[in-house]
């Protein structure tokens, strides 16, 4: 066992610390769900982006909702917390070729159909007035109704953010970008077209089994005479010539043939990974059906703008591996294996695994060669290298495959299957014929699962409209939503088996369920009746005569209490190295606090004001203990802050350089505080910890260029003011960070050091001289044993010269070590990168603080130097303009959005 996974099951037995005395409850509310006119018609209808959004589909659209849309705030002011947005059915699909057109016949039969195909008179029957979607969906051949949707990986869309995949009943394949200000996700490009394009040119033949299978099924078939249709007598029926029965009967297993090839079940999204010659970032999609499995590759992008022209190609030409699943029944649920990630970078490895459930209660197991395109324009067939059998052989609509805090090759990398009622848990490394373990999980089919961070804890749902929480590894139940709370609170219940009912709360089937990126929360999505007697209000809206549905998001059992919720929190910050998947905390932590802020009521001492502060006042029991703790946010910052600090403190003690510490966790802190709003009386403590905050990070990433540019220097060979000196923008950059560093307090012996080599070899003689007397009158005191408030005075005493103007008045711009304005009084921003003061209207916006970046030079073929190896390394040499890179804030550690006014 590594160190990571003993990290994971320390984490687990604080997860699973309240499950000691039986089945805990997980609390849930009907009031807080949001009601979707529509409703999904398959499982898994809910999926969590890594940028953290979700989505949420339904059959005639996908709801996207979007926390804290920075790029929405560039264009409307006090824009929501959580924005929408919308992904259509296209209002026209003439010129497309999925699905196949219907071929016409003179007398259309139906013997020749193999099970499960729908009859052509079905598919061509015209005297339907059903308005239903989903009616339509069913029986028509155009499909209009959305049946699944899967998120991308980061860097799949433009500005680093996760693309969307659509998927509808006629296995029309749509990919989406992100909109800025349009709501609407506006389609890019159609993928089922490519995969009509390849199976073509294959004419519909991947395998001689296809040719026989069709051959089969058109020879030997007895042909029944059909009952008399329209007024035609049987008797012109019986006088057709038999070579045209056998023509028909061919055109219509050609047909099926096609569609059943052409078919998509299902879709699975991998990260994104470096071939193993380690040239090419791609990402794998997996597109499933009834007979076939096709693996394409998708490039990692470099968008020359923030929305990408139709003409680009995403996807690769043809597959670059397929599976044969015919035998093993539809493909009705896949995924790929999840492995641990590591920051931002990209592994590189040689296979990647790939699970495929199917209708008939099997799971495929294949690995999947890393490839940017396929070796020669042909694409490989991959065998099957296992084949689990489900319990009870029921069909499969639910898999998991290792976690994000596993590697690849780890003995905990289990597969984790739902099918039917039962889940079972599968030991990937030993070919057994029976699961390490399984269990009958709810009273009925299972619609959705799901797993933590940490790959223990199993989260499921199911039609009975209850959700559970499961140890992986054993199968015992932790939480369940259907469990009574008192009986858990007087420690009644401690047999696992025993679950009290809720009975007060309404069971609504569940269809869906994901766990965020970070497991902060739970997005659960219910099937909602029609209302029997609508009332007068609701009667003018006609979707409450339909089936609806419901999107709840339910907070993840380990953020009960602030030691769990800080401790896990660290953990997976440590594990993970990254905040850019750190949103659904902000998100939970966000509303958290809302909740608090809302019952503590403004500040004002109006009677209203105080009568609502009042404990009970609303007669509810859980008012008096929201108003008794603290926002959750609060604790998790402090604890945060101290983690750093504290490695600050160990490492001086040691000798060690500081700038090695990563500030990791002092950016989550720093982008948790300020996403939240807080309580009229904290927001003083709140200006002052960010201030304080801003100013560490500006040290390390200062201290951190600066040492990058004098190497580079060095490694060139040339003085500093000759290696800048075709470069005026980064000189002033340079001297900007020296001028930041020389102004802190306390001025350590390294910022001190890099001061007086940006000011000696690129400052002028005023400037030098002034320093040296800065630094003599500080000795001087130092020596004279100065008191702190005398030394603050002489380093608050020293202001730097002003070395920019305002874009908007051309007056100078005075040093202000965080809130920078001109002479004139308009207020400007420093960029996060260069500490220029930001003079063009393209910026980078970060989409987690909402701190803003300076658009980047890069005509003359070189980064700047303040990008550093970490952003620029091998990027910077084949993007087309600065608008294709990726920048990663520095002061949260979010990905920032480029943005043109």
């Amino acid at each position: 066992m590594n160190g990571n996974e003993a990290n994971g099951s320390a984490a687990a037995a604080l997860v699973h610390a309240d499950a000691d005395t039986g089945v805990g409850s997980l609390k849930t509310s009907a009031d807080a769900r949001e009601r979707i006119p529509g409703s999904p018609l398959v499982p898994g209808c809910v999926a969590w982006a890594e940028d953290g959004r979700v989505a949420v589909v339904s059959d005639a659209s996908i709801m996207v909702a979007t926390f804290m849309s920075r790029e929405l705030e560039m264009y409307q002011q006090q824009s929501p917390v959580i924005s929408k947005g919308y992904v259509f059915l296209p209002d026209s699909t003439a010129r497309e070729r999925v699905p196949v057109e219907i071929p016409v016949f003179n007398e259309p039969t139906d013997a020749g159909l193999p099970t499960g195909s729908a009859t052509y008179f079905l598919l061509n029957e015209g005297d339907r007035h059903q308005n239903n979607p989903k009616e339509l969906s069913l029986s028509k051949n155009g499909g209009g109704a959305f049946l699944s949707a899967v998120w991308g990986p980061r860097g799949s869309g433009p500005n680093s953010s996760c693309a969307l995949l659509a998927l509808t009943a006629s296995s029309r394949i749509s990919l989406h970008f992100p909109p800025s200000f349009h709501m609407n996700w506006k389609e890019a490009a159609v993928f089922s077209e490519t995969l009509f394009d390849f199976f073509n040119a294959q004419s519909f033949r991947l395998t001689p089994s296809h040719d026989t299978h069709n051959s089969q099924s058109a020879v030997g078939v007895k042909m029944d005479a059909p009952a008399a249709r329209g007024g035609r007598s049987s008797k012109k029926r019986r006088c057709r010539d038999p070579s045209e029965e056998r023509i028909a009967l061919n055109s219509i297993a050609e047909y099926t043939h096609k569609c059943a090839m052409l078919s998509t079940l299902t879709m699975a999204w991998s990260p994104f990974l470096l071939t193993a010659d380690k040239q090419n970032a791609t990402s794998l999609i997996a597109f499933s059906g009834r007979k076939v499995s096709t693996i394409w590759a998708y490039a990692y992008p470099t968008f020359a703008s923030a929305m990408p022209t139709e003409q680009q190609r995403f996807l690769s030409p043809v597959p670059i591996a397929w599976i044969d699943t015919d035998k093993h029944g539809w493909v009705s649920t896949s995924t790929w294996q999840q492995m641990h990630r590591q920051g931002t970078e990209q592994r590189a490895q040689k296979h990647l695994g790939l699970a495929l459930g199917t209708v008939e209660g099997k799971v495929l197991l294949a690995e999947i060669p890393i490839r940017a395109s396929a070796p020669g324009g042909t694409p490989c067939e991959v065998a099957v290298n296992r084949v689990v059998t489900a319990p009870h052989s029921q069909p499969v609509f639910g898999l998991c495959m290792g976690s994000r805090w596993t590697y690849d090759n780890s003995p905990t990398n289990d597969l984790i299957v739902a099918s039917g009622s039962t889940i079972s848990v599968w030991n990937l490394k030993k070919k057994r014929l029976q699961p390490k373990a399984k269990w009958k999980a709810h009273d009925g089919n299972v619609t959705g699962i799901d797993i933590n961070y940490f790959g223990d804890t199993i989260f499921s749902c199911a039609v009975d409209g209850t959700i559970n929480v499961w140890e992986k590894n054993t199968g015992k139940q932790l939480l369940s939503s259907n469990a009574s709370v008192s009986s858990v609170e007087d420690g009644s219940s401690s047999d696992a088996s025993t679950v009290t009912t809720a009975s007060s709360t309404s069971k609504y089937p569940i269809f869906g369920l994901a766990m965020s990126p970070s497991s902060a929360q739970l997005a659960c999505v219910y099937i909602i009746p029609p209302a029997a007697r609508p009332n007068r209000k609701s009667q003018a809206d006609v979707s409450y005569s339909r089936v609806s549905s419901a999107l709840e998001y339910i907070p993840s059992p380990w953020v009960k209490s602030p030691e769990k919720f800080v401790d896990i929190v660290c953990r997976i910050l440590d594990d993970s190295r990254s905040v850019s998947n750190f949103t659904d905390v902000v998100w939970f932590c966000h509303d958290d606090n809302a909740a608090i802020t809302s019952l503590q009521g403004s500040s004002d001492m109006t009677i209203p004001n105080l009568l609502n502060k009042l404990k009970g006042v609303s007669g509810e029991a859980s008012d008096g203990s929201v108003l008794s703790r603290q926002p959750l946010y609060l604790d998790l910052c402090e604890a945060l802050e101290k983690r750093y600090y504290d490695s600050i403190a160990a490492d001086n003690s040691t000798s060690k350089d500081a700038a090695d510490t990563f500030p990791l966790f002092l950016q989550a802190s720093f982008l948790l505080r300020s996403a939240i709003t807080p309580a009229d009386h904290q927001v003083a403590v709140r200006d002052a910890a960010v201030a304080r905050i801003r100013r560490t990070l500006g040290v390390y990433w200062a201290e951190r260029c600066l040492k990058a540019l004098l190497a580079s220097s060095k490694k060139a060979d040339q003085p500093l003011a000759s290696y800048l000196a075709e470069s005026s923008t980064e000189r002033i950059s340079a001297l900007a960070m020296a001028d930041f560093l020389s102004v802190q307090d306390p001025l350590t012996r390294s910022s001190e050091a890099f001061v007086t080599q940006i000011y000696t070899q690129l400052g002028s003689g005023e400037s030098i001289k002034e320093w040296t007397a800065f630094l003599e009158v500080r000795a001087k005191n130092t020596s004279e044993g100065a008191t702190g408030e005398e030394s603050n005075a002489i380093t608050a005493a020293r202001v730097p010269p002003a070395r920019e103007t305002c874009f908007i008045c051309d007056k100078a711009v005075p040093f202000a070590e965080l809130e920078t304005a001109c002479e004139a009084g308009h207020a400007l921003e420093r960029c996060f990168l260069s500490f220029r003061v930001i003079s063009a209207m393209e910026v980078w916006k970060c989409m987690g603080c909402g701190a803003s970046a300076g658009e980047i030079d890069l005509s003359d073929g070189t980064p700047p130097f303040y990008l550093l190896d970490v952003e620029a390394h091998e990027e910077a040499a084949v993007i087309p303009s600065a608008a294709g890179m990726k920048i990663i804030c520095r002061l949260c550690g979010n990905f920032c959005s480029f943005s043109q006014y």
